[in-house]
């Protein structure tokens, strides 16, 4: 479009929702001159007249849910303006205790609402797990994630000194959320009588209005009044309870950005909206309704002022580095221009299917399903497959499906085996990636996250595993620190933190949880139904995917507890029986593989390609260039990240006089390990070869800030800055060389080689005599000091 956009925002209020979603980034927009917006507040009703939709590319209503409203949309559309139903709660799903339950179950509200979902061009949502549970009702869906204006919220006020402050700022729909907090609270009033203060927005519960200390503040119409009065409460320690349901499992995460751009240290429920928070190191967490442990996580931030400033300013950092309204506002724009796109609109992010087959042991299957509800920030579904289960796992999975558009269920009347209940399975799946996952299992926050975000490193990268406590190979960690749920929990967040990101070949992974491509679930032709009831499909799957040139990866940053063969236990099925009678069909299939080779128990693949490159280094040496290549490009098959074999590449082109192919590969090579030393020296060298001194001397510079000692980095920058006729700092950096490693003949020759040009005889001399001195026969040497001095 040659002119900006005009948009039109339909809202009930100028309140949060209002002013978060749609005022603040949109006014952003507005003076980047992008885009030009009006908006019209539906609480201040008026006569609208059709005709202005068509000054109007796109009109957003938000949360609107009235039959006027549905009619405004379809006017809209008749002028072919764009429409986009922006929703941030699910209000289809509102439980009885929410204070608006009655209204919203006014059949006119509802269909208005089921209307405006699947009639707009476009539904945008606040969250992933909202985008997930209104599949059903439109098609196109896209997540546009709250964030934070810090116009509205400028940066924390001091502390107070002889109190701490503790603050719930919930609004009138979350009574009941509050409820198991407010004994907590009378407990600690009565403990700490005057060194604590409450202060509360909105919410009084009767039973604290008798404590001099508890301060309210009453509700604040206009947001930036209550941005302002959250800022000047000077909070220690902030409050987000919620209970678990349906309804506020897919909120956002609000609360943690307006505490977090206050520098406050949460204490939250442990619920999907604040999967954001790193529990001890951005807030705390609280196990649903307990009233005990909400006591024990305020007592510990009252205790531990040190402990609440960290945290504080961790969750400060966060939100006012990473959650602003200007990102916000950029993702706007990109749905907005998606909205115009010839192409059809999708997902910010490409939905998983999880593939979970269950049969029996329906205690481990709840377990699981409750672990993936608290855990999962990612637009999903699950797809279950029942084997036949007799013991109440079907009408569990009847009951779950029912409540959750995003979970459907294929009941088998009889066991059809592992492999072909998840064929089933991925057949009926709508996601672009396929997990098939064990229903014995736990996961932690960010697993699926991180598991899509390791897949997604490289499109060679085939199937993408974890590590657990309980599984065959060697993704097993065989003594973990934990004996219970809770401490599984706080062990895999530490992995996690510590090595997220990290991906390690691997020639098989294990099928208790494997994600992959479905397109490549289809190529390979699925599972090998001839394994039955389980054990070796996924060694011949993870095979036959190697076969068709894909890398099979375990991200180590995420770990799964796994109970481990529930469902062979729990139905009486020989497990060894089974496993053997399997391996026989392995080796039947795949003669020449020896199974311990495959599991690595000999020679893990990792430190397989070490010793490969290794020889390739060698083969380099000698000048054996196809030798080298080839050794490298096989490490690149099994592991397309591995960037010291895109440098072997880049250095066997490099040698051949292909330049663009060998930048390309050492620019690969860095693009895996930015920090690759031998990677940035190679590219530098290339470009000082091309006459890009400059590009190459930006990039040694930088490996040099991080190691002053790369004694070959310092003298190819004092060759770049001679090339740049900087000869002064040229010198000096070469008399540094020379003094630091008096056996380094490259630095000593090259600044013989300029005092020759300079005709200074003695320096040349001076030098020289330390060449010869270990090098007596060295005929450039020799020549070079016969110009000044006869030499016996």
């Amino acid at each position: 479009m040659g002119s900006p956009v005009k948009v039109l925002l339909f809202v009930e209020n100028t309140g949060a929702i209002a002013q978060i979603r749609l005022l603040r980034p949109f006014e952003k927009l507005q003076e980047s001159l992008v885009l030009t917006y009006d908006q019209y507040v539906m609480d201040k009703p008026r006569q609208f007249d059709f005709a202005q939709f068509d000054k109007y590319d796109v009109v957003i209503f938000q949360r609107t849910s009235s039959p006027e409203t549905v009619n405004l949309m379809r006017q809209a559309q008749k002028r072919n303006t764009r429409v986009i139903y922006d929703i941030d709660d699910n209000l289809l799903d509102i439980p009885p205790e929410h204070i608006f339950f009655d209204e919203f179950q006014d059949s006119a509200i509802t269909n208005a609402i089921r209307s405006h979902l699947a009639e707009a061009d476009l539904v945008t949502v606040s969250t992933g797990v909202l985008w997930s549970a209104l599949a059903e009702f439109s098609a196109h869906r896209v997540v546009v994630q709250n964030e934070i204006d810090l116009n509205l919220f400028p940066p924390p006020q001091a502390k107070l000194k002889d109190q701490v402050t503790i603050a719930y700022a919930g609004g009138i729909t979350h009574r009941r959320d509050l409820e198991p907090v407010v004994p907590a609270l009378v407990e600690l009033l009565e403990e700490y009588k005057s060194a604590i203060r409450v202060v509360l927005f909105y919410l009084r519960p009767a039973s604290l209005k008798k404590y001099p200390q508890v301060l309210h503040l009453g509700g604040f119409p206009e947001y930036q009044q209550y941005a302002r009065l959250l800022q000047e409460a000077k909070i220690d320690i902030g409050l987000a309870p919620l209970r678990d349901n349906k309804f506020n499992t897919a909120k956002s995460d609000v609360k943690y950005l307006e505490y977090g751009s206050q520098a406050v240290a949460g204490v939250y429920s442990r619920s999907l909206p604040y999967s954001s928070v790193v529990d001890g190191e951005t807030g705390l967490f609280v196990e649903g309704d307990d009233a005990g442990m909400w006591y024990d996580r305020i007592k510990y931030l009252i205790e531990h002022p040190e402990e609440r400033e960290r945290m504080g300013n961790n969750a400060m950092l966060d939100v006012r580095g990473n959650r602003t309204a200007d990102h916000m506002a950029q993702t706007w724009l990109k749905t907005l221009n998606n909205l115009f796109a010839s192409d059809p609109v999708v997902p910010a992010k490409p939905v998983v299917s999880i593939i979970m087959l269950t049969y029996n042991a329906l205690q481990y299957t709840k377990e699981c399903v409750e672990s993936i509800r608290r855990h999962t920030f990612y637009p999903h579904e699950i797809v279950f497959v029942d084997n036949g289960s007799k013991d109440g796992t079907v009408g569990y999975l009847e009951e779950l499906t029912s409540a959750n558009p995003h979970y459907r269920l294929i009941a088998n009347k009889t066991n059809m085996g592992f492999a072909a209940g998840n064929n089933l399975g991925v057949g009926a799946a709508r996601g672009e990636y396929v997990l098939m996952l064990n229903n014995d299992v736990l996961v932690g926050p960010g697993w699926l996250e991180d598991l899509v975000s390791s897949l997604e490193r490289h499109p060679k990268i085939g199937l993408v595993g974890p590590l657990t406590n309980h599984i065959s190979g060697r993704q097993a960690i065989a003594h973990v620190p934990y004996e219970d749920a809770e401490g599984f929990y706080r062990f895999s967040a530490q992995l996690r933190e510590a090595k997220k990101g990290v991906l390690t070949p691997r020639r098989r992974i294990a099928g208790f949880a494997l994600l992959l491509r479905r397109s490549l679930f289809e190529q390979v032709g699925g599972l090998a139904q001839v394994f039955g009831s389980g054990n070796y499909e996924d060694d011949d799957l993870c095979l036959r995917v190697a076969e068709l040139g894909y890398a099979i990866m375990v991200d180590e940053g995420t770990y799964l507890h796994h109970y481990g063969s529930k469902t062979f236990t729990a139905n009486g099925i020989d497990y060894a029986a089974s496993l053997k009678r399997n391996e026989k069909l392995f080796r039947k299939r795949w003669p020449d593989v020896d199974h311990k080779w495959l599991l690595e128990f000999d020679e893990p693949l990792a430190e397989s390609h070490k010793a490969q490159l290794d020889r390739a280094a060698v083969a380099l040496e000698g000048g054996e260039l196809g030798a080298a290549e080839t050794i490298c490009a096989q490490v690149i098959r099994e592991n397309p990240l591995s960037a010291s074999a895109y440098h072997g590449l880049g250095l066997c082109a490099h040698l051949k006089g292909n330049h663009d192919k060998a930048r390309s590969y050492y620019q690969s090579a860095l693009q895996h390990d930015p920090a690759l030393h031998p990677a940035i020296k190679s590219l530098a060298r290339l470009d000082l070869a091309a006459g890009n001194a400059s590009d190459s001397q930006i990039g040694l510079l930088r490996l040099l800030e991080k190691d002053q000692d790369d004694f070959e980095a310092r003298l190819l920058l004092a060759n770049v800055l001679l090339r740049q006729e900087q000869f002064e700092d040229a010198v000096h950096l070469l008399i540094s060389i020379t003094r630091d490693d008096p056996d380094d003949y490259d630095g000593h020759m090259t600044l013989a080689a300029l005092y020759d040009e300079l005709e200074q005889g003695e320096k040349v001399v001076e030098l020289m005599n330390v060449v010869l001195a270990t090098r007596p026969h060295d005929e450039d040497a020799i020549d070079l000091m016969a110009k000044y001095a006869p030499i016996s």
